[in-house]
């Protein structure tokens, strides 16, 4: 019963080529100082919010009916927030998901299991330690 795991490894490369490709098609859109990891650097905060929607809908004590990512981060606004649920279902875009929840994405430590394709990628910018500061332990 319920959706298919999450592939971390698939999620974090669709993600970092999306913002690749997006900072191609914009160059305007790069930041000021010269981050030649910004594509990677968006990523994980895009990247942590799937991680997190995907633990709140894994949880197994409602097993009468699986939540998408989306239902299960819209229910948390509406159970942690208080927001109403006509209101919450206007949010479609990850974007404004990751907006309304910062704090809690920025809270979030990736398990090994998640951090793993997001070391990979990282370990080679020399920016690797604020990558790691957002992993549960330290990478290998």
């Amino acid at each position: 019963m319920g959706f298919e795991k999450m592939n971390y490894l698939r999620e974090w490369y669709a993600l970092s080529d999306r913002y690749e490709q997006a900072l191609r098609d914009n160059p305007e859109e790069r930041w000021a100082r010269n981050n030649s990891d910004q594509y990677l650097r968006q990523a994980l905060g895009a990247y942590k919010l799937k991680c997190f929607a995907e633990r709140l809908r894994c949880s197994p004590e409602a097993i009468w009916k699986p939540l998408d990512p989306l239902e299960a981060l819209r229910l948390y606004l509406i159970n942690k927030h208080h927001w109403r649920l006509e209101h919450v279902r206007l949010i479609v875009d990850d974007e404004d998901f990751l907006y309304l929840l910062r704090e809690e994405v920025l809270a979030l430590k990736l398990s090994p299991a998640e951090a793993e394709p997001v070391w990979q990628s990282a370990q080679g910018w020399g920016t690797s330690r604020e990558f790691a500061a957002h992993f549960a332990q330290p990478a290998l």
